[in-house]
């Protein structure tokens, strides 16, 4: 084979090399284009659902504020069914969140030995009028502390602020006791708030805490309170 006869089918191969090239890129620039094509119809379809969706709130909003512009109507509505939300989270119990219960029976664990070792027992209270959202949260700390290993008595109710306004949340202890019972209050303090608003009467019986719920508890989606 000479030596021109190598030269035009090394430029043949060339050529080729380029075509190849040139039809993968255009390959790659229509399918790109079709694919992007695919997520703007997507896009578009989800976007009309939503629209749809939203449209009763819109509704809604311009009835329940005629003289304000769609954006204000919607965030007006939007504080109100805060409001609603934050109201009947009063009345509807939440269980606290599997992974927030595990870490809490494990906190508990930690410092039960001690609370055995010398015969210390939680008392858990609440009042007369407690609604039964807030009974039933008592009640679901008292079975994690059993749970972690802490001998508790309750939930029981009782009477207690009949003249004074009342706490949200009042711990009862024997001084005696504070280095255990602030064990306790580290362990619980992250999952129910505002501890700014929480009493103490340190007139209990030595081996005893009262935990008593003096409020109401308002849950959030995961089961941690806020005790009013």
């Amino acid at each position: 084979m000479g030596t021109e006869t190598l030269q035009t089918w090394s430029q043949i191969v060339i050529v080729g090399g380029l075509l190849a090239t040139a039809a993968g890129g255009f390959g790659s620039y229509y399918f790109g284009k079709k694919a992007e094509a695919g997520r703007r119809a997507e896009d578009q379809a989800s976007l009309r659902d939503i629209r749809a969706q939203l449209e009763p709130f819109e509704e809604l909003a311009r009835e329940v504020r005629p003289d304000a512009d769609q954006e204000a109507a919607l965030a007006g509505l939007r504080e109100d069914i805060e409001k609603l939300r934050r109201v009947a989270a009063k009345y509807e119990f939440t269980p606290l969140a599997p992974a927030l219960r595990a870490g809490l029976v494990e906190a508990v664990r930690r410092f039960a030995p001690e609370f055995a070792g010398v015969g210390m027992s939680v008392s858990i209270t609440h009042e007369t009028w407690t609604n039964p959202a807030t009974r039933r949260y008592a009640a679901q700390l008292a079975t994690v502390l059993q749970e972690g290993g802490v001998d508790v008595r309750g939930p029981e109710q009782i009477t207690y602020f009949l003249i004074t306004p009342s706490s949200p949340v009042e711990w009862g202890y024997n001084e005696g006791d504070v280095p255990r019972v602030e064990k306790l209050y580290t362990a619980l303090a992250p999952l129910m708030g505002p501890t700014g608003k929480w009493t103490k009467a340190a007139h209990q019986a030595a081996g005893s805490v009262r935990i008593h719920f003096g409020g109401e508890v308002v849950f959030a989606a995961n089961g941690l309170v806020e005790v009013q």
